[in-house]
């Protein structure tokens, strides 16, 4: 009943604009309306010459040629095939009155067809997500509810299915125009608010979030100019990192080597919430006349909060193996991230050891504060820790890490 009304009332208003002038044109605001509600709305519109505003500030002319699920099947005005997108990146639609006679709407594909017809056919795509983040590989698998594709450096993301906006073949031409409303979107997006994915909300400054790396992304990360990390998602859930002081192994070779392996396992318990565990050490072979020994903890984290601001509870406890194998008393590590603007994030750190404050309350924290500067691919901490146990004569450490994002969703 209520699709009735709603089709009716549209269809008397497109109706007035036709007697009122040949020439005019009578507008929908769709961007605020519900998805269901825009469907209806836009069924009306079947057969007519119309022009669409979507997402990212594209405009298209041409005779909406059907709706299907939660598509749009369209034909514009001057090309050969229909296209097909989500109906949700409709922003508002202008029927013509004079609608012309030469265009017959033709038939396309809804995007859950052209995706299950793109499987294995060899072709690269670029599917663009409602996020803004695009892939570009070949599609593999499609089951209406995800798509798998192979990227070009053969590894495989699946994508949920109602994340995806658009699919189109990846020729340089189509590519330049996405790119182009890609960044008309990103900028619209930032100014209405909107932030830019933290790419290091794995971590804090040292210490993980329960935030997991998607799979195939990575990030090089440089701290305090002589320890470098590589980490890299093998999984969604699971994400794995090493690294090492570099310039031990150049200066003092081959006793100054050394290694720092970990892993993470993590999973999102609820909306804006997650859970994650791990491992994380430093292997130094030789030290102390041994053949193999070192140092870390084992650890697990909480974390709850959004791209504007998120904290970390972390319980770990330090262990250290080789010709003594120990465990020592837990530590506590509190964590938080807020987003000042779309570049800039304020972060801190702050190490507990409960054994030592019971003793002496200013020898058993670490704390830290940050600023945090953040593009697409980078992010750059620049920030001061305060050990209190060290006195007045080394008040403050200054702290350092440069860190550059890579993989399939950069």
């Amino acid at each position: 009943m209520i699709k009735r009304i709603l089709t009716l009332a549209l269809s008397l208003v497109l109706c007035f604009g036709h007697v009122a002038s040949a020439e005019d044109e009578s507008r929908l605001n769709l961007s605020d309306k519900d998805p269901a509600v825009k469907s209806v709305l836009l069924e009306a519109l079947v057969g007519s010459r119309v022009k669409l505003r979507l997402q990212g500030d594209v405009v298209l002319i041409g005779a909406l040629s059907g709706l299907k699920d939660a598509d749009c099947i369209f034909q514009v005005e001057g090309e050969k095939d229909a296209r097909t997108f989500a109906i949700a990146a409709i922003r508002s639609v202008e029927h013509f009155a004079t609608v012309r006679k030469t265009e017959t709407p033709k038939s396309a594909p809804t995007m859950t067809e052209l995706l299950e017809r793109a499987v294995n056919d060899g072709i690269v795509r670029r599917i663009a997500l409602t996020s803004g983040k695009s892939y570009r590989g070949r599609v593999i698998a499609s089951d209406g509810k995800s798509v798998k594709v192979e990227l070009s450096d053969g590894i495989t993301v699946e994508i949920p299915r109602p994340k995806i906006e658009s699919v189109a073949a990846g020729d340089a031409r189509i590519e330049r125009r996405e790119r182009r409303a890609r960044t008309k979107r990103q900028r619209r997006r930032r100014q209405q608010g909107y932030m830019t994915e933290d790419p290091n909300r794995t971590r804090y400054l040292f210490a993980p979030s329960a935030k997991m790396l998607r799979k195939g992304d990575g990030y090089f990360s440089q701290k305090q100019l002589g320890f470098s990390e590589i980490a890299y998602g093998v999984h969604e859930n699971v994400t794995i990192v090493a690294g090492g002081i570099v310039p031990a192994w150049l200066i003092a070779p081959p006793a100054g080597f050394n290694l720092s392996l970990g892993a993470k396992f993590g999973l999102e318990i609820a909306e804006n919430l997650q859970w994650a565990a791990g491992v994380y050490g430093l292997v130094i072979p030789g030290f102390g006349g041994d053949a193999l020994a070192g140092g870390g903890f084992v650890f697990t984290t909480l974390t709850g909060g959004n791209e504007r601001y998120h904290g970390s509870v972390t319980v770990g406890v330090p262990f250290i193996f080789g010709d003594d194998d120990d465990f020592f008393d837990p530590i506590i590590v509190l964590a938080g991230n807020i987003r000042v603007s779309d570049g800039l994030a304020l972060v801190s750190e702050n190490w507990l050891f409960p054994s030592l404050l019971v003793d002496d309350a200013d020898e058993g924290s670490v704390h830290s504060l940050a600023l945090r500067f953040i593009t697409d691919e980078f992010a750059t901490d620049v920030g001061l820790v305060h050990i209190p146990g060290m006195g007045d004569d080394v008040p403050l450490l200054p702290w350092l890490d440069f860190t550059y994002n890579w993989g399939a969703s950069y």
